[in-house]
């Protein structure tokens, strides 16, 4: 990313060095820029109105003074050598993705001012090549958007391979429960076969045992068995004397 936005102050210095600059000396007044529309003044400084699309962000010690597009998020270079072209570009002639700008605004912009921006007393403005300049931001641009793609595709990967790790720890999961419940079947496929065989083994009982009722009926044939067999026993030895004293009584 930082490759791609040093190219723009090697390009205004091989401006600066050309016979293609036209020094027009104009009145001390605020410039005007092709569109039309003057830039204002805050505090003596000259003011861009680009920077009603752009937020600068708080330069920190050892780096450069960036800005940021309200719009897209796209960081860009905005230290006092840089100026604002490619500022201008992003925003009035397309660079910008999520901003139109209005047909008055999408005009070439072709006059630029000196570096220092505090000094009152700057206001001449530049005339460069518009074919050399056109070549120099596209270059620029083309760098640009291709370090914001990079960011992006390294955004996509690092989520695709969190992604890809939760998968996988899922199919492990997946996996583990699979072998247990081939395990679990066969064991409840094992105990169902035994309780088939034991309620067989029950139904073969079952015809086999009398039922109570009918335990009851051979309960009580069998205490009348009994009392008949005291009966006749009791009784056996007078009857079989009665009946040898009636054979000798016959003799």
């Amino acid at each position: 990313m930082s490759s791609s936005l040093d190219l723009l102050a090697p390009s205004l210095e091989t401006v600066e060095t050309t016979k293609e600059i036209i020094i027009v000396p104009v009145d001390a007044s605020p410039f005007e820029i092709s569109t039309g529309e003057k830039r204002k003044r805050e505090g003596g400084r000259v003011r861009s109105r680009v920077w009603q699309h752009f937020s600068k962000l708080e330069k920190r010690p050892g780096e450069r003074e960036e800005c940021r597009c309200n719009y897209c998020g796209n960081l860009y270079v905005c230290s006092s050598k840089s100026g604002t072209t490619h500022l201008n570009r992003h925003i009035f002639e397309g660079g910008c993705p999520k901003y139109k700008p209005a047909l008055s605004e999408m005009q070439n912009l072709t006059s630029y001012p000196k570096d220092d921006l505090d000094d009152d007393n700057n206001i001449t403005p530049l005339r460069v090549n518009t074919e050399d300049s056109t070549r120099n931001f596209s270059e620029q641009e083309v760098a640009e958007n291709f370090a914001s793609e990079l960011v992006q595709l390294k955004e996509e990967n690092t989520k695709l391979l969190h992604e890809r790790d939760d998968l996988a720890a899922q199919k492990t999961n997946l996996e583990q429960l699979i072998v247990t419940m081939a395990s679990e079947t066969a064991r409840l496929m094992e105990e169902n076969t035994k309780l088939k065989e034991e309620c067989s083994r029950l139904q073969e009982e079952r015809h086999k045992t009398v039922t109570r009722e009918e335990f009851v009926r051979l309960e009580t044939q069998v205490s009348k068995l009994r009392e008949d067999f005291e009966r006749d026993r009791r009784v056996f030895p007078a009857a079989t004397m009665a009946a040898l004293a009636h054979f000798q009584k016959g003799r």
